[in-house]
């Protein structure tokens, strides 16, 4: 377990749905995945997915209107982090949610398939009254295997 890590290391960002908020993001999900004992490679792999996490939030959940609010909450758990993203906009079914293949690769653009190709486990929380809330676990690795059981499995979405 990292330096430090216990049941109460929990960071909760809320930050207007503005596109420039973006980069204190990924500054925040960076130092808690090393914090949580993530190499730079795989810790840069975490930012890259939650940064294109908040992204669709912006853009297709509140239509780039930027005073919204968008919740983000990174916990340590035994062996890697979880990473909640919440937002307060309309309900969306998950089987809606569809990855567009594109020709070009670019941030902003790669979608859910991305997300869970960087995650090890990718889900819906439904169970909130208003908006919805993605759930995202990604496990430290030892000699290219996951260190918790469960790796792998990913649901919700496409």
């Amino acid at each position: 377990m990292p330096h430090g890590a216990g049941k109460t290391d929990v960071v909760e960002l809320l930050i207007p749905s503005n596109p420039s908020y973006l980069s204190m993001v990924r500054s925040v999900v960076g130092a808690f995945a090393r914090q949580a004992g993530f190499d730079d490679g795989a810790a840069d792999a975490i930012v890259v997915g939650v940064d294109e996490a908040v992204a669709n939030v912006i853009r297709h959940c509140y239509k780039m209107r930027p005073d919204r609010g968008i919740l983000l909450r990174c916990s340590i758990i035994p062996g890697g982090i979880e990473l909640r993203l919440r937002d307060f906009g309309a309900k969306t079914d998950p089987v809606d949610i569809v990855c567009a293949r594109r020709r070009r690769l670019r941030p902003g653009g790669l979608g859910l398939k991305m997300i869970k190709q960087v995650m090890d486990t990718v889900r819906y929380d439904a169970s909130h009254p208003i908006g919805n809330e993605l759930v995202m676990v990604k496990f430290r690795r030892r000699r290219g295997r996951a260190i918790a059981r469960g790796a792998g499995r990913t649901t919700g979405g496409d």
